[in-house]
């Protein structure tokens, strides 16, 4: 059974750890994998620091194109793909050594799962850990619903870890075996708000084919409106071990606070189609409301920075409290 996996790292000016995530995906327990780095126009010497270090490496490909944005350079690695299985890994967070042969057991032992993502740890700008369980705390989606709710079934990883190679045997650490993995159809919940993070995804490049790669007119918050399409597409699975570690807190992240209203747009952008066409969504009213609410909150905030744009946030702002007219903060805004 063919379970290689091809690593996409997208990066851009950031040869300061660009090679910490790339030795991450290097010394994964599971050995068959292989790194396709591509460099979205970086003016550093990113390009130099990957031939330092990986000319002579098989296992690394390293590709440049100008700059045009992360989905264009996730799609570009994609179009090279062959493996069977395909992670994302950002350039400035890494993995723990085991994260891909726990995925791969449990995206094998689960019934028709074709992507897996789990939680991570979040560090701050010296490296130290801040938070452990950082998925389900940042990603405020969670909120909505129990993880118990949310899908339909859940096992201890020890239910579901069996080795697939001598290598993996003893990898996973007996502490992380007593968290849970749960699996299940999470669409339309997932339409409320994101709730998965690229860095600790594994998926089925079968279902990349199915549903396309990036929409490369997004370029801020292109993950969510892509994590909803693979929900849209079947069942997929949570481990809520935290296998990665996800830098916060860097000025040149896209979820800069700078960059928040980008963020909002798209999120409307996304989720304003689906509940427009799609009649039958089984979503409580109160919680599509609240959605919006915050999403018109969040831009007329951000404008408000900007006063040229007065009149354009009073707008936004207007239309989140006709949604929800209780909110003090918004209505001192």
């Amino acid at each position: 059974m063919d379970d290689s996996v091809s690593v996409i790292i997208p990066t851009y000016n950031r040869s300061y750890c660009i090679c910490r995530a790339v030795d991450s995906a290097l010394a994964q327990t599971h050995g068959d994998v292989e790194v396709f780095i591509v460099d979205d126009g970086s003016s550093d010497d990113t390009q130099h620091v990957i031939e330092e270090h990986y000319a002579n490496d098989p296992r690394v490909h390293y590709y440049f194109q100008e700059n045009r944005g992360v989905s264009a350079a996730r799609n570009l690695a994609l179009s090279y793909v062959t493996s069977r299985y395909v992670a994302f890994l950002d350039s400035d967070d890494y993995w723990k050594p085991w994260k891909l042969a726990l995925q791969l057991c449990c995206i094998k032992q689960l019934d028709n799962v074709g992507m897996v993502w789990t939680n991570m740890e979040g560090m701050n700008e010296n490296g130290e850990v801040f938070d452990k369980k950082y998925m389900t705390h940042m990603c405020a989606a969670y909120q909505w619903h129990t993880l118990d709710e949310l899908f339909s079934q859940s096992h201890t990883i020890a239910e579901l870890f069996t080795p697939l190679s001598a290598h993996d045997g003893d990898s996973v650490p007996d502490s992380a075996k007593k968290e849970r993995v749960y699996s299940g159809s999470i669409y339309p919940e997932i339409v409320l708000g994101d709730l998965i993070l690229p860095s600790t995804i594994l998926i089925k490049r079968e279902i990349l084919e199915a549903i396309g790669g990036f929409k490369e007119s997004y370029k801020v918050n292109e993950d969510f409106e892509f994590h909803v399409r693979v929900c849209r597409h079947g069942r997929v699975a949570f481990i809520d071990s935290a296998t990665t570690y996800y830098q916060a807190g860097h000025s040149d992240r896209l979820s800069e606070t700078k960059r928040q209203i980008y963020f909002s747009l798209n999120n409307l952008k996304t989720i304003k189609p689906i509940l427009a066409e799609e009649k039958n969504i089984d979503l409580p009213q109160q919680q599509i409301d609240r959605v919006f609410a915050k999403s018109y909150a969040w831009i007329g905030y951000y404008l408000l920075k900007d006063h040229k744009k007065n009149r354009t946030a009073r707008k936004f702002l207007a239309a989140s409290l006709r949604l929800r007219p209780w909110q003090k903060r918004t209505f001192l805004l």
